[in-house]
């Protein structure tokens, strides 16, 4: 079952940021970024009903792995937004979710003891490759802009070892409480410390970036709701299934994004990039088979 938690929880991430997209070009990202975490928080209130209060009270005792979890978090958000400043996006996109499913699975196997049998290996190097191939094809570098390759691998790497420890520390809070308080807290207390950050650049700078419109704020709450079903299914998908896989299933991303944009703005796909979706796929069923 946490294969399919994973599949649902990589198309509403990938739907929520095909939608999110323009918000993050025209105004301050970690303002944004603090937004979207509002928006994930409240859209995911309702699910609590089920754990009740003392679900929700149980969190205290894990809330210094919450709270690391939340920074990690928000540390590679930061990161990823600055990463494609640097690299072209699918490149960046591509590179940013490899490096946080290593920097995941090195540690599932230190912290929580799980460990991948060959095949499981073998297949999400495949998967790797296939994700590399879609985002050279779809993003090939732009002749007016000046990449900096250096600044983007650093980047990136900041955000695969961010997101990488946030992905496992919160994997592990998903196994000691109830998986959806689990991703509520992350999102509530990623929202939180990005509030505050705001706040300090604010008393030493003096301003904060554009911010969206009040319009542009109500629909970030309602875009928000399939981003919350992600970072909820995500929590369940780690609850029964192996951190690595599941955090392999989100680096296919990419090929959901390039899809939905075919259905939602019309743009079309090569040939290439058909060929790298089927493989990609290919290679996932490959994983849903390894897992056994």
């Amino acid at each position: 079952m946490f294969f399919v938690f994973a599949l649902i929880s990589m198309a509403g991430y990938a739907l929520h940021n095909v939608w999110m997209a323009p918000y993050y070009r025209r105004n301050d990202q970690l303002a944004v970024v603090t937004l979207r975490g509002l928006g994930m928080s409240l859209a995911m209130l309702p699910g609590l009903l089920i754990p009740g209060p003392a679900g929700l009270a149980a969190a205290g005792g894990q809330l210094r792995w919450i709270l690391a979890a939340s920074a990690a978090a928000l540390l590679g958000n930061w990161a990823a937004a600055n990463a494609v400043r640097h690299l072209p996006i699918g490149i960046a996109a591509a590179l940013n979710m490899s490096l946080s499913t290593l920097v995941a699975a090195w540690l599932s196997l230190q912290l929580l003891g799980e460990s991948l049998s060959v095949g499981q290996l073998v297949w999400m190097g495949l998967i790797f490759l296939g994700v590399f191939g879609l985002g050279a094809v779809r993003s090939p570098p732009i002749t007016t802009v000046t990449y900096s390759l250096t600044k983007g691998l650093m980047f990136s790497a900041v955000f695969g070892l961010a997101l990488g420890v946030g992905f496992t520390l919160i994997s592990h809070v998903s196994r000691s409480l109830n998986p959806w308080v689990a991703g509520w807290c992350w999102e509530s207390v990623i929202t939180l410390m990005g509030a505050g950050v705001l706040a300090l650049r604010r008393l030493a700078f003096g301003r904060i970036g554009s911010v969206p419109s009040r319009r542009e704020l109500a629909w970030i709450l309602v875009v928000c709701v399939p981003g919350a079903v992600g970072t909820g299914c995500y929590a369940l998908a780690v609850a029964s299934g192996p951190v690595a896989v599941v955090t392999a299933i989100l680096g296919t991303m990419m090929v959901a994004s390039s899809i939905l944009a075919w259905l939602i703005h019309g743009e079309r796909l090569s040939g290439g990039q058909w060929f790298f979706v089927a493989f990609v796929c290919f290679a996932v069923m490959g994983m849903r088979y390894a897992a056994g």
